[in-house]
């Protein structure tokens, strides 16, 4: 089991504050299934994806481990301990992984368990881009300009929308690439970087080879976006 060529790598260590709701947003419960039981059956259902493994907060992991076992079945690899940011949960992932003995050369599509809607087509592309090029990260051509604040009050400049992409997940590297990585960015740069994407290329892993994104591979952050998410499930997306 443990020399799979294919893993997904669920992030779900996030405490949810934003949501202002007393469990974690992957734990809220949509049409009678936590948001990550979604996120878990489209990484499962992949043909092209031979093992799943959930990164955890630690008063969850009884909770998360039953859902993986639930919904992937055969696939699942195991529950690991979370960390204080993605970043670092990331990374207790990737080395969980290398000590059960995965293959260095596994592709491992790191995904945020609040994005329950990526699709087969995007997890497919992600995965040949991969292996193709080295690295594939989704990332959705932005169709509006960008205000720059200091104060989150006044604009002082703007970017343009040309040439910009939204950076989503899954993001794909070899299991040894993620592990060269966050050994090298060490604890401090890990604290600092705002995303593992971002953790990478400050490591010098460029070119970041985009995929194709999709606007309804969108982030639960917000009532919002759990209402969104409600209203597409009730149209017939999602399970």
């Amino acid at each position: 089991m443990h020399n799979v060529s294919s893993i997904a790598l669920i992030l779900a260590g996030g405490h949810g504050r934003r949501l202002v709701r007393p469990r974690p947003k992957q734990f809220v419960e949509v049409g009678g299934r936590p948001v990550l039981a979604y996120t878990l059956r489209a990484f499962a259902n992949h043909p092209g994806v031979e093992a799943v493994a959930v990164v955890c907060v630690d008063e969850w992991m009884n909770v998360a481990d039953g859902l993986g076992r639930d919904v992937c079945g055969r696939k699942y690899l195991g529950t690991f301990r979370g960390g204080e940011s993605s970043v670092l949960s990331a990374r207790n992932g990737v080395e969980a992984l290398w000590r059960l003995g995965c293959c260095p050369e596994a592709v491992v599509l790191i995904h945020d368990g609040v994005r329950p809607l990526v699709s087969a087509r995007l997890i497919s592309d992600c995965l040949e881009t991969c292996r193709a090029k080295g690295n594939a990260v989704a990332g959705l051509e932005s169709n509006e300009a960008f205000l720059v604040s200091s104060d989150g009050q006044c604009a002082s400049a703007y970017l343009p929308r040309t040439g910009l992409f939204r950076a989503q997940t899954p993001l794909a590297f070899s299991l040894e690439t993620f592990r060269r990585a966050f050994a090298s960015a060490g604890e401090s740069g890990m604290q600092q970087a705002q995303s593992v994407f971002t953790l990478m290329a400050a490591q010098g892993v460029w070119p970041l080879h985009i995929v194709q994104g999709e606007s309804r591979n969108f982030k639960i952050t917000y009532p919002d976006d759990l209402e969104l998410f409600r209203a597409l499930l009730a149209a017939g997306q999602g399970w």
